[in-house]
Order: structure tokens, then sequence, then C-alpha cells
């Protein structure tokens, strides 16, 4: 069986990425065209941001509008969830006048002065269909479609272990709070640690302004979803109920440290299993942050992204950490090859997270080295280093003092990321 990795860059405002198990290469390679072309098929019905789009064109009517299958079919998803979640959610959050679906003809009727924003939703219902037309490629076995931390596994032999980010620390290179087991199904997340405070309650058109975030299991990306953003916005208690009375659905729910769980969600999980590591000889709870931006090689929307290896060398220019290393295929790893030339190879693991922005990725050094040592107080050099299958090269570096006071440092801007910005000082709780 042939494993597949891709990953691309701004799509649906944020990131890609497909792992499938075909028959060969070519069978996966029609999986990634098939999922790519069902993504831009129904941002085109969908997209809030088009003006275009037949979305669009329903909140620049008041008329009762004939709606297309899958416009009519996310659109009652938001019906169904707005009645289960006690109005918590819905295709309208910010207007009492709603929306009036009619089913028989697939007819929607905007309320006057109402905008319909189906974004909660709308990539979760385009994640599902998207990994519909993957899997239904000849020659492909299962697979696994993350767009954005929302995760959807199609049926495995051997199942499948997903991570599940700690909100308070959800940078890119991570270790995850905890991991479950699934045979396939959906895993999303929700919470304002990534974007901000961007959930709407509904009942009170206002943002849901509350620190808590939530991850749910469920039987597809829509369910998950839903539940996940409802858990955000109800009290814990009042959420977990919720989600135990969802068919196949379980739920982790987080405020102020606390965890909640549903029922059957501790059943799922699977022990992280860290090495016992040296205490960082920094000034405590000191790191280092890196914060990386790709650039689109187009200067538009979907871009592949390219391999990039993050790490940090003494004065002596040896290396002491890997921090983290994004490529889709081992036998791409050569192309980074300043790095490489002293380093091995080492995989990622798909871990389900609040959406960030395109292209946008924070990574943290703990102060340890590779063996999970401590390294002393002084002056290190941190590197980027990019390459991008047929296109170009850039490497960039910065000394920062890790001593005993913040500081900080600049990268300049290449033609594969922008100015990378490193600082050294106190965790920043992300949660």
């Amino acid at each position: 069986m042939n494993v597949q990795g891709f990953h691309h860059e701004d799509i649906l405002g944020t990131s890609l990425d497909l792992i499938v198990y075909a028959k060969d290469a070519k069978c996966a390679r029609r999986a990634e065209t098939a999922a790519l072309r069902e993504v831009a098929r129904l941002d085109a019905i969908l997209s809030t941001y088009r003006p275009d789009s037949e979305i669009s064109r329903l909140n620049a009517s008041t008329r009762p509008m004939a709606c297309s299958d899958e416009l009519f079919a996310l659109l009652d998803h938001y019906r169904h969830w707005g009645q289960i979640s006690g109005g918590a959610l819905s295709a309208t959050p910010q207007s009492r006048n709603g929306l009036t679906l009619e089913p028989t003809a697939k007819t929607a009727i905007r309320g006057e002065g109402a905008v319909v924003n189906v974004d909660a939703l709308g990539k979760a219902f385009i994640l599902d269909r998207a990994a519909a037309a993957a899997q239904s490629q000849p020659g492909v076995s299962h697979l696994m479609l993350n767009i954005g931390g929302d995760l959807v596994f199609t049926k495995a032999p051997m199942g499948w272990i997903a991570g599940i980010a700690d909100p308070a620390r959800a940078h890119d290179n991570a270790v995850p709070l905890t991991q479950i087991a699934l045979r396939g199904g959906a895993v999303a997340a929700s919470g304002s640690y990534a974007r901000g405070a961007h959930i709407v309650d509904a009942r009170n058109g206002r943002a849901a302004s509350t620190g808590r975030s939530a991850s749910v299991i469920g039987p597809d990306a829509v369910t998950a979803n839903a539940l996940a953003t409802a858990l955000c916005i109800l009290e814990p208690a009042q959420g977990i109920a919720l989600a135990n009375s969802i068919p196949s659905a379980e739920a982790l729910v987080i405020e102020a440290g606390l965890q909640s769980r549903s029922a059957g969600f501790a059943e799922l999980e699977r022990p992280v299993f860290q090495p016992v590591q040296a205490k960082a000889a920094w000034t405590e709870g000191y790191e280092v942050a890196i914060s990386v931006a790709l650039k689109s090689p187009e200067g538009g929307r979907g871009f592949k992204r390219p391999y990039v290896v993050i790490w940090a060398e003494d004065a002596s220019g040896k290396t002491l950490r890997t921090i983290a290393l994004w490529v889709s295929r081992p036998r791409w790893i050569r192309d980074l090859d300043a790095w490489y030339r002293s380093n091995e190879y080492s995989n990622w693991n798909a871990i389900a997270r609040a959406t960030r922005s395109p292209g946008k990725y924070r990574v943290v050094w703990d102060g340890l080295d590779d063996n999970g040592k401590p390294v002393p107080k002084g002056t290190y050099t941190i590197l980027v280093e990019s390459n991008r299958e047929h296109g170009n090269y850039a490497k960039e570096s910065a000394t920062i003092d890790c001593g005993l006071k913040k500081a900080s440092a600049t990268m300049k801007d290449t033609s594969e990321f922008g100015a990378v910005s490193v600082e050294y000082g106190p965790h920043v709780d992300q949660a």
C-alpha cells in the first residue's frame, strides 16, 4: 500500500493536509485532485467572501430564492443545530429576523436586515464532501483530510490516532494535550485561542466572551464542528449534556484549566508518552517563540506549502535542537540542504485544533536540545530554511540572547517567507 501526503496553504482561509493510502502514487494524486476540486466547487457556492457565490446572492435578496442542493442542505443543518442547541447556533447569528426555509421547493427567504453567515459549519460541510470525493477515487483504501485543524478519517483497517491540541500551548510544534483512537469519523476543535473572540452566540448576537475551548469526536465533520461551536457557547454542564445526547459523539471541554468530558470520551483516549526531560537552565518559564508567515508564490489563493525546517545552533554552528520540520514526503527532506547534512527526518501527527490563518505558524523552543538536555544561558542562532518544489530556496537566521532578560530579534523578508519574529521571554498562555 502506497502512502502519500499533500499539503496546501490558503485553502478556505487556512491550510489543508491530506494523507492517502492508495494502490500507487497516481491513485493518491487523483484523490488529491478530487478533494481540491470539490473544495473549489463548494467554495464557489458557500463563500461569504465571494460576491458571485450563491450565498452572496441570497444575502442580496429578500425574495424567495431557489437554493442548490448543497446550500439548502447546509442551511438545514443550521436549522437543526439551532433547535437542539437552544438557539446558540444560527445561520443569521446577529439578526432576530432570521431565515425561512421551504423544504419542498428548497427555497430560502432572508429576513429584512438579516445577514446569512455559514462560516461556522461551512468549512466542515466542505470537509465532509471533499473527503468523500477523494475516497471515491479508484485505488484509494483510506485517508485523512485536515482543513484548518478539523479532521475527517475514513474507515481504516488498523484505525487512526489523532492528537487534541492543548489550548494553553497551541503552538504548531507542541505536544498534544491528549490523543484519541478511532476507526473513522471526524474530530473538530473550537475556541478563541487561535483567532480571538470570533464565535457568536446567536441567542444575543454577541461574541462569546469565555475562554472556553472544545474538542469533539463525531460521525462526520458537520456534527463534530457544530457541537464544538455550541460547547464554546453553552455552559459546560449544559454542553456536555448535549454531547451525551448525540449518537456517536464525544466531547472534551476546557475552561480555566478545568476539563469536562462526555460519558465515553475517556474510553477513546490513549496516553501521550513523553520522555522525562531535564528542567531548562534558562530563566524560569522562559522560552523562544518563533513566528513564521509563508508566502504564496503566485500571490493568490491556494498554494502548496514549501518544505520548511526551523532549528537552533550554538556559537560553533552545531545543531542543538530541530524545532520544527514540515515535509509531506521524506525523500524531499534532502532539499533542505543546510539542515539535512547533520540531521534526520521525523514525521508529524494530525492534531485537531482551532482554525488559524493560512501560512502563519508559531513554534516554540523550550531550552532543551534534541536529547532532552538543557542548554545553558547564552546566545544562540535560530535558522529558518525553506525550499519549494519547482520553486525558490530561502534561508535566514537571527541570533537571540537567552539570558536573564527578555530579548527579541527579526529575520529579514525572503521570497518564501516574510520577516520572522524571534522572541525570548516567559511563556504566554494562549487559552
